[in-house]
C-alpha cells in the first residue's frame, strides 16, 4: 500500500497507493522534473491524508494546494465494493489512467477533502506540474519586543 504504481513524466501524472508517503512521492518526482505543490501548513503524511484531508484547503501556493490535481481514486465503499472514480476508471481502458474527464460523471470531488467519510481510499492519481527552473522559500520573522 505504500507503492508509486505509475509515474509518467511525459504526460505529467502518477498513481500512488494510499500509504505512500508525500515526501516519498515528492522525491521521485523531483528525479523527474515535476512536483506537487503544498499548502502553507503543508501536505499529509501519505497521499491519501493528502487528498482526503480539509485542511490542506487552508494553505494556497501559486499553484493552488495539491488537493486541485487529484484526477482520480480507487476507493473502497462501506459496503465492501471497490470502484475507481475519475481518472481511474479509465485505468484499463485505451484511454489509460491519465484522462478525468471523458464521459459520465466524475465523483471525484465527492471524496477530496471528505477525510474519509465515504470510504477507505486505495488509491490516488495526480496532475504534476513542471519543477520550476528556480526555486525559492521566503521566510519573515519580527526581533521580539522583549
Amino acid at each position: 500500500m505504500e507503492r508509486i504504481v505509475a509515474l509518467d513524466a511525459e504526460n505529467m501524472k502518477v498513481v500512488a497507493e494510499a500509504g505512500c508517503s508525500f515526501f516519498k512521492l515528492s522525491q521521485e518526482l523531483f528525479k523527474k522534473g515535476l512536483m506537487l505543490p503544498i499548502g502553507g501548513y503543508g501536505c499529509g503524511p501519505n497521499v491519501a491524508a493528502s487528498a482526503i484531508d480539509p485542511s490542506n484547503g487552508f494553505g494556497k501556493t501559486r499553484y493552488g494546494p495539491n488537493i486541485d490535481l487529484v484526477e482520480g481514486f480507487e476507493v473502497v465503499l462501506p459496503s465492501g465494493e471497490i470502484i475507481e472514480v475519475g481518472s481511474l476508471a479509465y485505468a484499463n481502458s485505451d484511454f489509460g489512467p491519465y484522462y478525468r474527464y471523458i464521459t459520465g460523471p466524475d465523483l471525484v470531488g465527492l471524496f477530496t477533502r471528505s477525510n474519509g467519510a465515504f470510504g477507505i481510499v486505495t488509491k490516488v492519481a495526480f496532475y504534476c506540474l513542471r519543477k520550476p527552473q528556480h526555486w525559492s522559500f521566503l521566510a519573515y520573522y519580527w526581533p521580539s519586543t522583549k
